[in-house]
């Protein structure tokens, strides 16, 4: 005879035990998911285990992007934003898990606008939410920020890609047709910049470009298009 007798599960411990595992699956589920821009809802999160290790840890480190200035709409945009930090953050992320990062270019696409004094901002913002959610769907949207008009309606809105094919994809919604086509009408100015994020071999230097300038590169050394 066993010395400790073995006693049926009782149906609170039971109930306890698929507790624990239902906490943990929801935990490892929730712990991959990323707040990526202001919009917080599920449909809006970036799902960090579809993405290799590269772009998973960029956009971990964007969570620490901020402005350097209030004029960031009219400053350039490597002076715009803390982007020495967030390499820093970057780096410090790859050596805690002991991750050499290869050399890497990211799609930067950069919105600058002024808006008409008197626009239904609650139109763009609605607008917005649907092309947001569009991109996440249907590429790997890393991050993506925008800040608020100044006096004068100047603003500025910024989305890192993990490549321009993805950006390209992330176009092509019902939403983000109808958000540009409200561009002509509802801002003063606008214009568009097409920008790389070039890190290199272990987070060791980086660079934001053209993008132009960096697919030449990459055709020049034999990469191909980016």
């Amino acid at each position: 005879m066993h010395p400790f007798p073995l006693r049926p599960l009782t149906f609170t411990l039971l109930t306890f035990l698929l507790l624990l595992l239902t906490t943990h699956l929801t935990s490892t589920t929730a712990s991959s998911k990323l707040q990526i821009s202001p919009y917080s809802s599920p449909e809006h999160l970036l799902d960090l285990s579809t993405i290799t290790r590269p772009h998973a840890l960029l956009a971990l480190a964007l969570q620490d992007m901020d402005p350097t200035t209030p004029a960031y709409a009219l400053t350039p945009y490597k002076a715009a934003f803390n982007w020495p930090h967030v390499m820093s953050n970057l780096s410090a992320r790859a050596a805690a898990e002991d991750f050499h990062f290869p050399k890497t270019k990211f799609y930067i696409i950069v919105f600058r606008s002024q808006i008409e004094p008197g626009t239904n901002r609650h139109e763009l913002g609605a607008m917005d939410m649907v092309a947001h959610r569009e991109a996440v769907e249907s590429g790997w949207l890393l991050k993506y920020w925008f800040g608020v008009p100044d006096e004068l309606g100047y603003n500025l809105a910024t989305c890192v890609w993990r490549d321009i094919k993805d950006a390209r994809r992330g176009g092509r919604g019902k939403g983000h047709q109808a958000a540009m086509k409200a561009v002509r009408g509802l801002y003063k100015k606008w214009e568009v910049e097409r920008l790389a994020l070039v890190v290199g071999e272990g987070v060791k230097e980086w660079d934001i470009v053209k993008w132009e300038e960096a697919a030449k590169e990459e055709e020049v050394n034999g990469g191909g298009e980016l």
